[in-house]
């Protein structure tokens, strides 16, 4: 999927629905020296300054303010650009600010530097399902769902994605068993009961 196609087709409920669907969180903010692109990579300054500096971001971001989250993402990230949580989590709030092009530039660079950690896969996902192009989203949390099969944000963004397609399968039915096990959320919990009723009957109808 290209930039362009974001930039140009996007359509978008709001930040905030995106968000109670699939649930957003704050990645944990480690680091990581692999990957090359043409964004930065070479520290440039105090890591120690730039490790607070996302400490803030993150501090930011829960509290919803997104400016101030934006800011501090980025002047950490001048610092010390190897930082894979303060990537995705900068695509995080750029996508809150309806800058769907550069979250997706930012997930993209958090998954070059280090491609086994499930969260920007989901974070990709995300921004896939809030464009309203479900099918496009099941990718990406396929390949978090391939790191680690117990990854709720993205058993939680699949399972939306294939509730707008209204796709039943066999293996979403397992996947939705999965879930009831691990889910804690209220509100997700009858979510995928309504969903298992609903596959179940599909599966059922179709022998």
């Amino acid at each position: 999927m290209s930039s362009k196609r974001i930039g140009q087709r996007l359509i978008v409920t709001s930040a905030i629905a995106a968000t109670t669907l699939v649930g957003v969180g704050c990645q944990n903010t480690g680091s990581s020296t692999r990957g090359q692109s043409n964004l930065p990579v070479s520290a440039s300054g105090d890591i120690n300054r730039a490790r607070a500096l996302t400490a803030q971001a993150d501090d930011a971001f829960r509290k919803r303010d997104f400016d101030k989250a934006d800011k501090l993402y980025r002047e950490s990230l001048e610092i010390f650009p190897s930082q894979t949580g303060a990537w995705n989590n900068l695509g995080n709030v750029l996508m809150a600010q309806q800058n769907y092009v550069d979250a997706q530039a930012a997930f993209n660079r958090a998954i070059e530097l280090e491609p086994g950690r499930p969260e920007p896969y989901t974070s990709l996902g995300r921004l896939w399902l809030e464009a309203q192009y479900a099918e496009d989203s099941i990718k990406h949390f396929d390949e978090a769902l391939a790191i680690d099969k117990q990854w709720l944000p993205a058993i939680r963004g699949k399972s939306a994605a294939y509730h707008q397609l209204s796709r039943a399968t066999p293996e979403y039915a397992e996947m939705l068993k999965r879930a009831w096990l691990i889910e804690s959320d209220e509100a997700w919990l009858r979510f995928f009961d309504r969903e298992r009723s609903r596959v179940e009957q599909a599966l059922d109808y179709e022998g």
